[in-house]
């Protein structure tokens, strides 16, 4: 329902939940059920802010009425949304006790007090002052008794919704001795989060550390008795034990621990990532092997790669430019027209 407006028309038509990739990723990987949730929008007769959010608790007494049936723990339920999903979201999370963790991405908690040059909320195209601004303002409305555990992210360029919806909120909710924290991304605007935006998988990693948190998830919990901080299984894949992190066994250049968040072979000089760089006076393209993060070592984890540029070594400011998942294939970042030629790094990390 992105600004209230989605969905077809007609009296009981609802907005489309959209595809859940963020919500995939948390079933496949952290084992959290995932539901997505429509509602009645502006653009047909039904559509109201009170009847949305109604549309939501609906949604959740479903889930708790049927969680035998599909296996779910009512004892750890929580809401996520964004932009316009965040106002009657985060108003249902803080209205229901059975909800003990919030997610919001650049979102509206108070449409009372308003900054700024954000514009989104403003005027009543979705009847948001009915009853009143006050009663539809999750920030107005936390409740005493062991508010949800809350994680904001915005975007500081955000001119839709102003970052200090996200910062007030927080305050609002740890003044009732609730726990929230406020993550806010310099120079992003208001749809920074989503599919194919650089910061998609940056915010996806963090959502999913606050349910690993909140929701006490063991996702990844293998054994390392030695204590190094490499499993035990991965060792045990290469026919190592014990392997000193900060060692270079193999003499590639890369120490074990960089070897294990590569998956590469770190008794084996020739297993490592070789980027390759072609470019013209108008273009420029870095090529480089992915691997996806399976078997031995890796449960619960996914292997991304960050492409970064700057101007100076001497003084790096590095720019994020692309966040990618690994595809057991080659990852491509293509520069063209070509701007800010400089240097470029790749980076791996698990999560």
């Amino acid at each position: 329902g992105g600004g209230w407006t989605g969905g077809d028309t007609g009296t009981w038509e609802r907005s489309a939940p959209g595809t859940p990739v963020m919500g995939d990723y948390f079933t496949r990987k952290l084992g959290v059920a995932v539901a997505g949730v429509a509602w009645r929008s502006s653009s047909n007769s039904e559509g109201t802010f009170t009847k949305a959010t109604n549309d939501i608790s609906l949604a959740v007494a479903y889930a708790t009425a049927h969680a035998n049936e599909y296996g779910l723990d009512t004892r750890r339920m929580g809401l996520y949304g964004g932009s316009a999903g965040t106002p009657t979201s985060a108003l249902v999370a803080q209205n229901n006790t059975n909800i003990s963790c919030y997610i919001g991405f650049n979102g509206l908690y108070n449409f009372v007090h308003r900054t700024g040059t954000g514009s989104f909320g403003d005027g009543t195209s979705f009847a948001q002052d009915v009853p009143s601004y006050e009663a539809n303002s999750a920030a107005l409305n936390i409740r005493t008794n062991n508010p949800p555990d809350t994680l904001l992210l915005h975007g500081s360029a955000d001119t839709t919704i102003e970052p200090e919806q996200s910062i007030w909120y927080a305050d609002g909710i740890r003044a009732a001795g609730g726990s929230a924290k406020v993550l806010v991304y310099r120079d992003e605007v208001h749809a920074f989060f989503n599919a194919g935006k650089p910061m998609y998988y940056p915010t996806m990693h963090a959502a999913a550390q606050h349910l690993i948190r909140v929701f006490n998830l063991d996702v990844h919990s293998m054994p390392d008795v030695n204590g190094n901080a490499i499993p035990d299984e991965w060792e045990a894949l290469w026919s190592t034990e014990g392997l000193v992190p900060e060692n270079d066994d193999d003499h590639d250049g890369l120490s074990n621990w960089q070897e294990y968040i590569l998956g590469s072979n770190p008794e084996d000089p020739s297993s490592t990532m070789k980027t390759a760089l072609l470019a013209t006076t108008d273009w420029m393209q870095l090529t480089f092997p992915t691997v996806e993060a399976t078997g031995p070592g890796y449960r619960g984890l996914d292997r991304l790669y960050q492409i970064e540029g700057c101007t100076n070594l001497l003084d790096p400011a590095w720019v994020l430019y692309q966040t990618m998942a690994a595809t057991n294939g080659t990852g491509a970042y293509t520069n063209n027209p070509l701007s800010d030629a400089g240097f470029y790094r790749v980076r791996a990390m698990l999560h």
